[in-house]
């Protein structure tokens, strides 16, 4: 259990949050892959909001918002191995406007696994 505390507005608010791992409680360790953890998604989420304004998303029935959520995050991905110094968003807006840089951005190698159980992998390049 990880008890939080926060002063906002000067009042104060506790709370409680539960973890379950399997490694052996070390107080210092735990606490450093908590917060490792909190700031992954923090990243992910604010990259949503930003680059994708997801938060002005309306789908909200059934898998509505799962199927635009799952292509946001794929393209993510492929925004983020696009080199250059462009933000996430200008790379998006880019690819939206230049036929070229979207082909270049889909270019990318992918890497599946060759054989059910099998360490191989083999190389996959999209053509477009």
């Amino acid at each position: 259990m990880v008890k939080g505390a926060r002063e906002y507005d000067g009042q104060r608010d506790v709370s409680r949050r539960y973890y379950i791992s399997s490694l052996p409680c070390n107080e210092a360790k735990t606490a450093h892959g908590i917060r490792s953890h909190r700031q992954i998604e923090n990243s992910r989420h604010w990259c949503f909001d930003v680059v994708f304004n997801e938060a002005q998303s309306r789908a909200r029935a059934r898998n509505a918002a799962k199927n635009p959520g799952t292509l946001r995050a794929v393209c993510v991905n492929l925004i983020k191995q696009i080199p250059g110094k462009l933000s996430m968003k200008s790379k998006r807006f880019q690819a939206a406007l230049n036929n070229d840089f979207l082909i270049m951005a889909l270019k990318i190698q992918i890497r599946l696994p060759c054989g059910i159980g099998q360490g191989n992998r083999m190389k996959m390049r999209l053509r477009v």
